[in-house]
C-alpha cells in the first residue's frame, strides 16, 4: 500500500538506480469551488521545462497541508497518488485540479484527493478530490489494467459520494471505510460504497484480486461492523473502547460483499496491509498486543512474543477460515505496515521493531548499527511456516519501513522514514545525515548475496516521511512521501522549485532500476 506529502525534487544515480522526486502543479483557480461546475476552465498546469524521458519532479499541493499516503502504477508507467488535503473554513481551495474533474469542489476541512500523473510526469492527466462536508482522507490505491483507480480510506461525511445499487449507501457511524471507484478519465465514479458499523472505521489498503473483485483491509472500532454468514470471525473481539482488523471482499460492481471477518483478538489489532494471490487468498498484516489475536499451529511463531507483534495472516478465498496465521516480532514493539508477493505468491512484510530479539530466518542480516526503532522487512514461505529472509535496518534513532516490494532478480524494495544520524548509507551513495530530523529513506537488498545495494536518505532541514511503494512491469519503482522542509532538494527545471506552503506538501518518486527486469509484483 500504498503514501507520501513531501515538498521538492531531485535526481540523482544511487547505486544503480536513478531516483527521480516529486510532483508539482500549479494551483487551481477559484472555480475549482463550483460542485455544479466540475468542468470549468483554469489555466492549464504548467511545466517550466522538459524533463528527461521517463522523470517527473515536482510539488503536489496548496498553501495549507497535503498529505500523500499511497501511489500505484499502470501498465503504461503512469502514477497515481492519492491522500487528503486540509484547507482552512471559508477560504478559497488552491489544490491543482484539473478541468472535467470528478469533482473540483472543495467539501469540508479534510478531502481525499487522487491525482494521476503522465508517465514522464510532464503533466497532470487528472486530479480531483474525493469527500463530503466532513472529514475524509485517502489511505490506499490500486489501479486496474483499464486504468480505473481503486481507492480506500475513512470518511465522517454523510453526504460522501456514493452509487446506486451499491452495498451501502448510508453512512452509519462516526467515521466508514469507503470504497471508491474511478473511471480511466478521472471524470465520473464505476461505483463508490460504504462499509461500516456504529463507531469508527478506517481503510487502510486495497487490493485486486480475480475476476475483478476488490479486498480491503483496515480497522473498526465498531461491534457491529457488517460481517457475512461463514466468515472466519463474525463477532467483535476487544473489551471495551478497543479495536480489531477488517478484511472484506467486494464484488467487481461493488454491490455484494462477498466476504467480511473481524481479525483481532482481545486488544488492539490493527489491519494495515494487503495482498493477493491468483487464487484470491488475502494476505493481511498488522499488529497487534495480545497473545489471543488468531494464529495456526506449525506457523512460523504461533506463540505472541510480548509488547506490540506485527502479525501476517493468509485467509481463504472465502474468508471462512486462515490458510495460516503467525506473529512477528520479538519482546518489544513491532508492527507490520505493508505486504507484497512474489511471483511464487510468497509474501514480504515490512514494518518497525523496537525488539532486540526479532526473529531470524534462514537468510538473515543486520543492515546499520541498529537503534531505537529500526526498519524491517521479512519474508515468509508459502505455507507461513519458514522465514526466508529477515533484515533489519537502521542507524541508532528511530527508523521505520512503511512500503515493500519484491523487484527484479529476487531483490526487495522497502521505503520509509529515518531520524538516525548513522543511517546505513552504501559506500559511494549520496546520503543527509541530520540531527535527529525525519528523512525519506529508499534500500534495496540483495537476499540471495546478503547484501545492502544501496541505500539513500532524501531530505532538507525539517521533517519528511516516506510512505508507500509501488513497482511497475519494467521493474521500476514508485514512492510517495510528504516534506515540510522549504530547501527540500528540488531539480532545476521542474514543475515548482519553490516551496510555498505554510504547513507539508505532497510528492512522488520515481525509482529507475538498472538491473535485469523480471515480471511485475502482484500487489
Amino acid at each position: 500500500m500504498g503514501i507520501l506529502s513531501l515538498p521538492g525534487r531531485f535526481a540523482v544515480l544511487v547505486g544503480g538506480l536513478l531516483l527521480f522526486f516529486g510532483t508539482g502543479v500549479e494551483p487551481a483557480d477559484s472555480a475549482a469551488r463550483d460542485r455544479p461546475d466540475r468542468g470549468a476552465a483554469r489555466p492549464p498546469i504548467r511545466r517550466t521545462t522538459a524533463g528527461s524521458a521517463g522523470s517527473f519532479a515536482g510539488f503536489l499541493g496548496g498553501r495549507e497541508g497535503d498529505h500523500a499516503f499511497d501511489i500505484a502504477v499502470d501498465a503504461q508507467g503512469c502514477a497515481y497518488v492519492v491522500g487528503y488535503t486540509w484547507n482552512p473554513p471559508g477560504r478559497e481551495t488552491d489544490f491543482p485540479l484539473t478541468p472535467g474533474a470528478w469533482d473540483r469542489s472543495y467539501n469540508g476541512d479534510h478531502d481525499a484527493f487522487v491525482t494521476k500523473f503522465s508517465a514522464d510526469g510532464d503533466r497532470i492527466i487528472y486530479s480531483t478530490l474525493l469527500g463530503g462536508t466532513g472529514n475524509d482522507y485517502g489511505y490506499g490505491i490500486v489501479v486496474d489494467t483499464a486504468g480505473r483507480a481503486y481507492v480506500t480510506g475513512s470518511t465522517a461525511s454523510r453526504d460522501f459520494p456514493v452509487t446506486p445499487d451499491t452495498f451501502s449507501t448510508e453512512h452509519s457511524g462516526e467515521s466508514d471505510i469507503f470504497v471508491t471507484v474511478l473511471d480511466p478519465s478521472g471524470s465520473g465514479l464505476v461505483f463508490s460504497t460504504l462499509v461500516g458499523g456504529s463507531r469508527e472505521e478506517k481503510g487502510a489498503d486495497i487490493a485486486l484480486g480475480p475476476n475483478g473483485c476488490v479486498f480491503t483491509v483496515g480497522t473498526t472500532w465498531s461491534d457491529d461492523f457488517p460481517v457475512t454468514p461463514g466468515a472466519f470471525d463474525s463477532g467483535f473481539n476487544g473489551i471495551g473502547y478497543t479495536c480489531d482488523g477488517v478484511v472484506f471482499r467486494l464484488d467487481a460492481a461493488g454491490g455484494d460483499l462477498l466476504y467480511s471477518t473481524y481479525l483481532g483478538g482481545s486488544g488492539e489489532d490493527y489491519g494495515n496491509g494487503v495482498a493477493v494471490d491468483t487464487a484470491g487468498r488475502a494476505h493481511v498484516t498488522g499488529q497487534t498486543y495480545r497473545s489471543d489475536f488468531p494464529t495456526t499451529p506449525g506457523s512460523f511463531s504461533p506463540e505472541f512474543n510480548g509488547g506490540y507483534d506485527a502479525f501476517l495472516t493468509k485467509l481463504e478465498p472465502d474468508g471462512s477460515g486462515l490458510v495460516y496465521s503467525t506473529f512477528l516480532g520479538g519482546s518489544s514493539f513491532d508492527g507490520g505496515h505493508a505486504v507484497a508477493l512474489d511471483d511464487q505468491g510468497q509474501a514480504v512484510v515490512a514494518g518497525e521493531t523496537l525488539s532486540g530479539d526479532f526473529p531470524r530466518g534462514a537468510w538473515s542480516q543486520r543492515m546499520g548499527p541498529g537503534g531505537y526503532m529500526d526498519a524491517f522487512a521479512v519474508k515468509l514461505d508459502s505455507t507461513g511456516s519458514a522465514v526466508l529472509y529477515a533484515g533489519v535496518l537502521g542507524g541508532s534513532g528511530y527508523d521505520w519501513a512503511t512500503g515493500i516490494a519484491e523487484g527484479p532478480g529476487g531483490h526487495i524494495l522497502i521505503a520509509g522514514s529515518s531520524d538516525s544520524v548513522n543511517f546505513p548509507i552504501r559506500a559511494g551513495d549520496p546520503g543527509r545525515p541530520s540531527a535527529w530530523i525525519s528523512d525519506i529513506f529508499a534500500a534495496r537488498i540483495d537476499p540471495a548475496a546478503g547484501s545492502l545495494r544501496f541505500s539513500t536518505r532524501l531530505g532538507g532541514s525539517e521533517n519528511e516521511w516516506g510512505y508507500g511503494l509501488a513497482v511497475n512491469a519494467d521493474g521500476d519503482a514508485f514512492l510517495t512521501g510528504e516534506t515540510w522542509s522549504a530547501d527540500f532538494p528540488a531539480t532545476p527545471g521542474a514543475y515548482d522549485e519553490v516551496f510555498d506552503n505554510r504547513v507539508c506538501d505532497a510528492v512522488a518518486a520515481r525509482l529507475v532500476t538498472l538491473v535485469p527486469k523480471k515480471s511485475p509484483v502482484r500487489r
